[in-house]
């Protein structure tokens, strides 16, 4: 491996692209200080990854990119390019040729390419890691910092002398992923402890669950069979009380005959005392309702004066913020007008400022043009001497051998111009194959652009998908947790329900008997508590003042209440309240009082149906629900009515002063309006749950499907660029034969071309020197010194020039940072102007807004002083009406009361008529509730069987007869035991248990992974710092080994030796300590050489440390400036036995350093500021028969001639 070619554009001051080509094993880069020479080191270096600007001697990008000057435009790109053959495979990529190229923007943008392909930082790092960037370019100055560092730094250029450098790397990436293993382990562990008391107790509940499923199959089958013994006993009950009742239904008939006419009389009189009953309720509903009509009256009225106060005070304050606005405009207005002026100062100013630098630039172009002029008449007097110099030697060698050069030149005329036409044809051909093998690869390359751009693209669209699917994913597990529990919940207060519990037996009896497929009891409307919705705040105060009556049945009428007792009678099912809707009578609606604390009238605070208005006026219509017991015994002393206060937290004062309160629930039918309002809610939270549920897995179904688009999609992209990459590969290797081929035949062109030229001008000179030569030489001689006289003349004008020069550009300077504060102080002003006219906007667009506010307010009072003078006029008129509807009750209760007398009569007569009728009904009424109770308990039989078994349940109607009874209700009663002791059971908890179970059960062995591959990245760890101990030793060892070797060589003897020395810190690595003892002289520090001792040290260090470690190729910058010529003749025949292994590129200005190059670029700094190179190959040097040497020309028509001594 060995560096080809090194391209620069606009790199520093290499503006123009320049290509140094590297084809000998020792390249010397000559050229005057600031040409340009070190631009070369620079720039090898920011190829090959150099992040910090500090080592190319600048500060940002914009230092590397050249900047233009006063005959040359900026460029707005720099870009270096490195050709390294990689033949040897020595580069970890399968290319013969290795092409790394990047390039900086102005914007601070940098690129990276591999053989034009676009690459990252890293990726080229990892690609030169083995050039041991460490000692591969020496930079100016730079040879003898490994003396001057302390010993811990020296250590870093022995490690990469050893190449483990990139172990240390390694190490660090296996740490990291050790480091981030053992977090993942940390986690996946407290996930798991987090998890096993969760696994225990669904360990526990699953097992609960097993046994409670197991004892209640058992005990259905238990209950089966006694439901079907219970079940035929009560169906032959029926048979036997039906065949009673026909019996004594002939004796009921002609009873019921002779009492229907005195039924005929009352039913007259009844329906008198209704009418009159009726109407009194009309009259009291309508009292009633001017007395809520009052009420209300009254509220508007109140809220109406309040409304405007609080209008007449906003109004206030708007008029306040209107002043405080006005006062604000005229503050901003007087900040507009100090702002204009001075704006204006400012750019008065600046115009004077900018007036003064266009006349001074003026003067500095009339000043550059002259020293220009001077520069140029310097290089004519310059290249004059330089030619006067070259005549006078030319013209002594030409007297002695002009004959024999200009035989030798006409033979060499005709045998050079022979051999041009066929070279220009192969070039031509050569061209032709370039441009085509060029295009090619343009086209191969766009094409690799488009595909990694397409695979691009569809990486992230993939990764997109991926998320989104992640996302939905996330999304959905906790929405099925909440469904789950949701329906359990559900489930649960269903059962509740269903079971009757928190209910008394008489009411759970009383309502199985209405529900279900086989309604035994009509007219059951529900309990009080199911019927009346409470707000959540007030669920305790109600419930306390409803009492036991929370469990009161609200039927449709008397019958029904009459049916629903009967039927608890017969099945000794215990007692319930009912509260028929068409006798219940609320008593009269009494005033609340109106005082603070006071929240209401219970019954005005819940919500119900209608018709259940008097069930609630009767319930809670006397119950007053205040804040607190401060504000019940405050209302206690002052009633005048018989009110019960319950407050907030459910404390009850009767109208007795009686008080009940305290903590803790203590009451049977406690919760029962929470479970009721969870159960009346839970359906519609489950629908919005369910509902996400669709739409989740609706949004992870279509998830799925881009996901498997955009893997086929990227699929498709990554095998187009594949394709796309092997064709570019293809193709740039043909460009690159087809390159080496052309420059190939353009160097054989152009060597035929100048070997005619040189041969015709050697043959010309030879024919018209030979006469006048003696002459000539004596002409040469004052020529020469007329042109040193005159080059001295012009140096020192041009020197006299260039001081006064360099005044006239501070001065220049100087007024251009004055215009810049200037530029920077106008723009401040400008935006203190547009701020203060925003603010001053600002503050008039308020005032706007709060004078219409202003006038919104007036109007608003307007019309609330006018609603509010309406209702008291319609409350005065109220008042006169309600006085006369009480003035009407009276005489009404007086027709109701004679009514009822009439009534009352005409019962007595049905009652005496009735004697003999009650026997027969009597007998008939037994026998019926005989039959009733043989239905019921039959029903009550098959009830309590769904109840337990379920509804499709089927009875035996002819059971075995060898049951026993007795053992069976004993076994019942033995599960239903054994089934409460278990007690309440998670449904769910067998399901939970095995996803649970298998989730710890995989992290356990994600764990025991991580923990083994925690073990095996300790292992690798500790291998790589074994690896680098051991070859950092080899590595020392050897490299002490040559240095004192190169030591005792570049010296011409003494020693030196390099020991391992213990570090500052006790547990950090070992430094490098370097003892010298030149020639004739004692041991001594390094602190005591010279500059010249220091130089062949350094020197000694890297030749030994190439010489253990070769690089492949070395760039040197001046490490042998201070070498005298003693010492340079070592240094270079050092250098030549390690050009054997490693390409060396030399920047020197040491005459013997360039003789043992075999090619040598010169480098020169143009007029425009820019660096130009021009090639010499020293392999094809003519010796002439004076023993001066003459160079052929090389890349440029250009003839040089040096001469070694």
């Amino acid at each position: 491996m060995y560096l080809k070619k090194l391209q620069l554009q606009g790199f520093k001051t290499f503006a123009q692209k320049t290509d140094f080509i590297f084809d000998g094993s020792i390249t010397a880069i000559v050229g005057p200080n600031g040409s340009g020479k070190s631009n070369v080191a620079d720039g090898l270096r920011w190829a090959l990854g150099e992040q910090s600007y500090l080592a190319l001697r600048g500060k940002r990008t914009e230092d590397i990119i050249f900047s233009g000057s006063s005959k040359r435009q900026p460029v707005g790109m720099a870009e270096v390019s490195l050709t390294i053959d990689n033949s040897s495979g020595a580069l970890p990529i399968e290319f013969n040729e290795v092409v790394i190229t990047r390039r900086a923007y102005r914007d601070g943008n940098n690129e990276y390419y591999v053989n034009r392909s676009r690459v990252r930082l890293r990726d080229v790092a990892e690609l030169t890691a083995n050039l041991n960037h460490a000692y591969t370019i020496i930079n100016q100055g730079l040879v003898d910092v490994a003396l001057s560092q302390r010993p811990e730094e020296r250590r870093a250029l022995f490690e990469a002398a050893a190449g483990i450098a990139h172990f240390y790397s390694q190490k660090e990436q296996t740490e990291l992923r050790l480091h981030q293993t053992e977090d993942n382990a940390v986690r996946l562990n407290d996930i798991a402890t987090e998890l096993e008391p969760r696994l225990r107790q669904l360990e526990r509940q699953a097992k609960l669950a097993r046994d409670a499923r197991r004892i209640t199959d058992e005990l259905n089958a238990r209950l089966l069979a006694w439901y079907s013994v219970c079940y035929a006993a009560a169906r032959a009950a029926v048979a036997e009380a039906e065949a009673a009742v026909n019996r004594l239904q002939s004796g009921v008939d002609i009873a019921t005959a002779t009492v229907e006419a005195a039924r005929q009389d009352e039913a007259t009189a009844r329906a008198a005392v209704q009418a009159a009953r009726q109407e009194l309720e009309r009259s009291t509903g309508e009292r009633n309702a001017a007395a809520r009509r009052r009420e209300e009256l009254e509220r508007i009225t109140a809220a109406a004066a309040a409304n405007l106060a609080a209008l007449l005070r906003q109004s206030e304050e708007q008029s306040a913020a209107i002043a405080d606005d006005e006062w604000l405009i005229q503050q901003r207005g007087k900040a507009v007008v100090t702002a204009k002026a001075e704006l204006a100062a400012t750019e008065q100013r600046l115009a004077s400022l900018r007036a003064e630098l266009t006349a001074t630039e003026s003067e500095s172009r009339a000043a550059d043009a002259a020293f220009v002029a001077l520069e140029q008449q310097l290089n004519a007097a310059s290249r004059a001497h330089t030619n006067a110099s070259a005549a006078f030697a030319a013209a002594e060698r030409a007297a002695a051998d002009a004959n024999h050069a200009l035989a030798r030149a006409h033979q060499q005329v005709v045998t050079a111009t022979n051999a041009l036409p066929p070279l220009e044809q192969r070039v031509a051909e050569a061209e032709r194959t370039l441009l085509a093998a060029q295009s090619a690869s343009d086209k191969a390359s766009a094409a690799l652009d488009k595909a990694r751009a397409r695979l691009t693209a569809r990486e992230q669209d993939l990764a997109a998908t991926i998320e989104q699917q992640r996302a939905a994913d996330a999304a959905l597990v906790p929405l099925h947790a909440s469904e789950q529990r949701l329906i359990a919940r559900s489930e649960a207060l269903e059962r509740l329900t269903e079971s009757g519990a928190g209910l008394y037996s008489g009411v759970h009896a009383a309502l199985d008997a209405s529900s279900g497929k086989r309604k035994i009891l009509s007219g059951i409307v529900g309990t009080v508590a199911s019927l009346i919705h409470t707000p959540t705040e007030l669920e305790t105060a109600i419930e306390i003042a409803l009492g036991g009556h929370l469990q009161d049945i609200v039927v449709d009428s008397f019958a029904a209440a009459e049916a629903a007792i009967a039927y608890l009678k017969a099945a000794k099912a215990g007692r319930a309240t009912f509260l028929p809707l068409d006798t219940i009578r609320p008593a009269r609606k009494l005033n609340p009082p109106a005082a603070k604390g006071v929240v209401g009238v219970a019954a005005d605070l819940v919500s119900y149906e209608p018709k259940l208005s008097a069930v609630a006026a009767m319930l809670l219509g006397r119950h007053l629900v205040v804040d607190s017991l401060p504000t019940a015994r405050a209302l206690l002393d002052k009633r005048d009515e018989a009110w019960t206060f319950v407050t907030v937290e459910g404390e009850l004062v009767r109208p007795g002063g009686a008080v009940t309160g305290g903590g803790g629930q203590g009451k049977a039918d406690s919760g029962l309006f929470a479970r009721e309002r969870e159960r009346r809610e839970l359906p519609a939270q489950l629908a919005a749950i369910r509902a996400e549920v669709a739409a989740a897995t609706a949004t992870q179904s279509r998830a799925a499907t881009a996901i498997n688009a955009a893997t086929a999609a990227r699929n498709d992209a990554q095998a187009a660029l594949n394709a796309a990459i092997a064709t570019q590969s293809k193709a740039q290797a043909n460009v690159t034969t087809a390159s080496a081929a052309l420059e190939r035949e353009r160097r054989e062109l152009e060597y035929a071309r100048a070997a005619v030229q040189q041969a015709q001008a050697a043959a010309a000179a030879a024919e018209a020197t030979i006469p006048t030569r003696a002459a000539e030489v004596e002409r040469s001689r004052v020529a020469m010194q007329q042109a040193a006289a005159d080059l001295e003349a012009t140096s020192q004008t041009v020197q006299r020039e260039r001081d006064a020069r360099a005044a006239q550009l501070a001065a220049l300077a100087q007024l251009r940072a004055n215009l810049h504060a200037g530029e920077d102080e106008l723009r401040r002003h400008r935006a203190a102007l547009i701020a203060a006219n925003a603010e001053c906007d600002a503050a008039t667009r308020t005032l706007a807004a709060r004078r219409i506010r202003l006038a919104q307010l007036q109007a608003a009072t307007d019309a609330a002083e006018s609603e509010r003078t309406g209702a008291v006029a319609n409350l005065a008129e109220l008042n006169t009406r309600l006085a006369d509807l009480e003035a009407s009750l009276q005489p009404l209760h007086d027709a109701l009361t004679a009514a009822e007398q009439a009534a009352d009569v005409a019962a007595a007569a049905i009652a005496a008529r009735q004697s003999g009728f009650f026997e027969v009904q009597q007998q008939q009424s037994r026998a019926r509730l005989a039959l009733e109770r043989a239905h019921l308990e039959a029903g009550d039989v098959l009830l309590r069987a769904r109840a337990e078994l379920g509804e499709d349940v089927a009875l035996d109607d002819h059971p075995s007869a060898n049951l026993d009874e007795s053992r069976i209700q004993d076994e019942i009663s033995a599960l239903r035991t054994r089934l409460a002791r278990i007690g309440v059971v998670n449904p769910l908890a067998l399901a939970e248990y095995d996803e649970v179970n298998a989730r710890h059960s995989f992290l356990t062995t994600q764990l025991a992974d991580l923990r083994a591959a925690a073990a095996s990245l300790r292992e690798v760890s500790a291998e790589l710092e074994r690896t680098m101990r051991e070859r950092f030793a080899t590595t020392f060892s050897a490299v002490a080994l040559e240095f004192s070797r190169f030591f005792t060589r570049l010296f011409g003897g003494g020693n030196a030796r390099l020991e391992l020395s213990a570090s500052r810190n006790s547990d950090g690595p070992e430094g490098v300590e370097i003892f010298a003892q030149p020639p004739g002289k004692r041991w001594q520090p390094l602190a005591s050489l010279s500059g010249g001792e220091r130089a062949l040290t350094a020197v000694a260090l890297l030749f030994a440390i190439l010489a253990v470690n070769p690089s492949p190729f070395c760039l040197l910058d001046e490490v042998d400036a201070a070498l005298d010529e003693s010492n340079i003749g070592r240094f270079t025949a050092a250098l030549q036995e390690l050009a054997r292994h490693t390409q060396f590129i030399i920047i020197t200005h040491n005459r013997a350093t360039i003789a043992a190059a075999q090619s040598v670029y010169g480098i020169s700094l143009g007029d425009d500021h820019t660096s130009r190179a021009i090639s010499v190959h020293l392999g094809e040097l003519v010796v002439s028969s004076a023993g001066r040497t003459a160079v052929r020309p090389y890349g440029r028509k250009t003839v040089f001639r040096i001469g070694f001594q």
